[in-house]
Order: C-alpha cells, then sequence, then structure tokens
C-alpha cells in the first residue's frame, strides 16, 4: 500500500477570492481530489475545475476532469481509479472575474 498527500492553503490578496485549498491523496488503486474555495463579500458565483495528470514520459498528460460551481464557497471532491505512476492535479479556482491556479505536489505510487 502506498500513501500520497500534499495540502496548500493559500490566501491571496484579490477582490473575490479569499482562500483555497488543493489536496491529493494517493492509496490503494484511487486517486482521491479534494479542492475548495470561498469568496469574499460580493462573490456571486465561485467555480473549481481540477485536472488529475500522470506523468507520461517527460510530460504531464490528463487523465481527468472534475469540476463544481457553487455561489460564495464551493468543495469538490472526486475519486478516480488509477495505477503505477506519478501524478498531480492542476486546480483552477475562480470568483467573479478573478482566476487562480495552483499545483499539488508530485506523488509516485
Amino acid at each position: 500500500m502506498a500513501f500520497a498527500q500534499e495540502n496548500s492553503y493559500i490566501q491571496p490578496r484579490y477582490t473575490y477570492i479569499s482562500d483555497y485549498g488543493l489536496s491529493l491523496n494517493v492509496a490503494n488503486d484511487n486517486a482521491h481530489i479534494y479542492a475548495d474555495l470561498t469568496g469574499k463579500t460580493g462573490t456571486t458565483e465561485s467555480y473549481i475545475k481540477c485536472n488529475l495528470e500522470k506523468l507520461t514520459g517527460s510530460y504531464w498528460m490528463q487523465i481527468q476532469s472534475f469540476s463544481n460551481t457553487g455561489d460564495i464557497t464551493v468543495v469538490l471532491s472526486a475519486d478516480y481509479p488509477v495505477g503505477r505512476g506519478t501524478y498531480r492535479v492542476m486546480g483552477t479556482f475562480r470568483c467573479n472575474n478573478e482566476t487562480q491556479t495552483a499545483y499539488s505536489g508530485n506523488w509516485t505510487y
């Protein structure tokens, strides 16, 4: 059994984005993605998109995409079956017209 986890919580200085988090756990042939986003007062739409990527040779290949939309806060929780390899998640976080991109760490399973 292998276990990998990366947690990153960021508080950028934006008008609408308050904070966001992104984590990746890989264990028992399963990748678990968790992301959350909180907007500040005045936020009318929050959106998260997470791309699960696998390292193939020298480049990252997207293998699955997940997204969710909410009003001021939004949570995305998803599972995807995986085999041996190195994985990461690219997260896109948007509140109204402000967008931030973040990556999890690279995890080998």
